[in-house]
């Protein structure tokens, strides 16, 4: 047997590089991180099942927390303005539902013959001072507004950005996140903003994941290559064993992301595990090999062979048992 895999080897390359190639597909997908919420749960859990009926019935409950701040005043006809004007490019946006802010609040009014439920700030009223003055006084006295939508000194207003709900959502958030924090930029430029919650929290999870995952990635072959290169002290023996290794972390991530499964906070250190385990295999052979060579140098096919025989059978034991 061992004879014909070393007689067939280029067949056998070639076959093995035709399987990895297919595997591979599934790459792209597996290294997209995502860190939803949903990753936490088997699909048929009743939890989960119960958090997408809350979906269907009331909408996205993610919700994206926009500070904004004006040493000015936040009742100005020109902060207003702006707010008015990101407020219509926001809610353009495909992924967002609603935007609330002091702009879209209403209050209670006294009309003469009872009580008007109304906006506290109408269009006619953004650049009428007077009626600002009215406005913030209305807004400050009221403790439904303060401390969620204006702070106690009006210097700063708050912005409940409510996302839309959609079947992959969690596919798209970052895109989302990422237009609405261009268009804040766009329309408030350098004025001193800052943007919370869960949706921010979870594209943040993301950023960090793909970057921790070059680095991890990086450091890991650097280290590999190094110890390699002190043990052999063959660039053959150590780009051969950097090839199979590489190969088998190409294949479990191509796997994991045809099977639809996406990188993760935890998962991410999957293909250092790949590292890890699969070189405790590769280094066998180069050391069976040079051990073989050293007491026969003229037969090298003949020490190939009985390298492979060597250590064919406990590398697959320790494999299976690791797996």
């Amino acid at each position: 047997m061992i004879e014909a895999l070393i007689h067939r080897r280029r067949g056998l390359l070639l076959i093995l590089a035709l399987i990895t190639l297919g595997l591979s597909l599934g790459l792209p997908s597996a290294v997209v991180p995502d860190n939803s919420l949903r990753i936490w749960f088997l699909d048929d859990d009743p939890e989960l099942a119960a958090y997408d009926a809350f979906h269907e019935r009331f909408g996205n409950d993610e919700v994206i927390l926009l500070n904004i701040a004006a040493e000015e005043g936040v009742f100005q006809p020109g902060v207003l303005t702006r707010l008015e004007a990101l407020t219509r490019s926001l809610e353009d946006q495909e992924g967002v539902e609603r935007v609330h802010s002091i702009l879209s609040m209403k209050d209670a009014f006294d009309a003469g013959g009872g009580l008007e439920f109304k906006r506290l700030i109408s269009s006619q009223a953004l650049r009428d001072t007077d009626a600002l003055v009215v406005a913030k006084a209305r807004a400050l006295n009221n403790p439904l507004f303060v401390g969620r939508l204006v702070n106690e000194d009006a210097t700063q207003l708050m912005v409940w950005i409510q996302m839309a709900s959609m079947a992959d959502f969690d596919n798209r958030r970052d895109r989302f996140v990422e237009e609405v924090t261009q268009a804040v930029k766009r329309q408030l430029g350098p004025q001193d903003t800052a943007m919370g919650g869960v949706g921010v929290i979870y594209t943040g999870l993301n950023i960090v994941t793909q970057r921790d995952f070059g680095i991890f990635i990086t450091l890991t072959y650097m280290l590999m290559f190094g110890l390699l290169w002190w043990i052999f002290r063959s660039l053959r023996l150590v780009l051969a064993t950097i090839g199979v290794i590489s190969v088998g972390t190409v294949v479990c991530l191509g796997v994991y992301g045809l099977l639809g499964k996406q990188m993760n906070m935890v998962t991410v250190l999957l293909p250092t595990l790949v590292i890890v385990l699969g070189i405790a295999d590769a280094v066998h052979f180069p050391a069976a090999l040079s051990r073989e060579l050293r007491e026969s140098p003229e037969d090298r096919f003949g020490a190939i062979r009985r390298g492979l025989r060597r250590i064919l059978g406990p590398c697959i034991m320790t494999t299976l048992t690791t797996m």
